[in-house]
């Protein structure tokens, strides 16, 4: 189960709980899968032209996060492998070794 947190400056916190199905994990200026899963949740500030929009009171600086409540039984993780170069204008291979460790438990 996946938590996402939404919390408006000066406000109560709005969470909404899904299920996971596939998790994306950035790869790029990442080392391990334990930091891809730390950056995954890192509470991110919405403010400038990113601010959030809170019903009723129009845009509002906030924070966002993910927590994790629990995982499936089985866990899709797709790591972000490629991305978009402006330049070019296509995609191209993002060429990183990522250390899986001793977080996963293989069958």
């Amino acid at each position: 189960m996946v938590r996402k947190d939404i919390q408006p400056r000066g406000k109560s916190h709005l969470c909404e709980l899904t299920e996971p199905i596939d998790l994306q994990l950035n790869v790029k200026g990442i080392k391990t899968l334990y930091d891809a899963f730390r950056d995954y949740t890192a509470v991110e500030t919405l403010n400038g032209e990113l601010r959030y929009q809170a019903e009723g009171f129009g845009m509002q600086d906030a924070r966002k996060g993910v927590t994790f409540q629990s995982f499936p039984p089985v866990l899709h993780l797709l790591l972000k492998r490629y991305e978009y170069d402006v330049q070019s204008g296509a995609m191209v291979k993002v060429r990183v070794t990522c250390v899986l460790g001793k977080l996963l438990v293989w069958f």
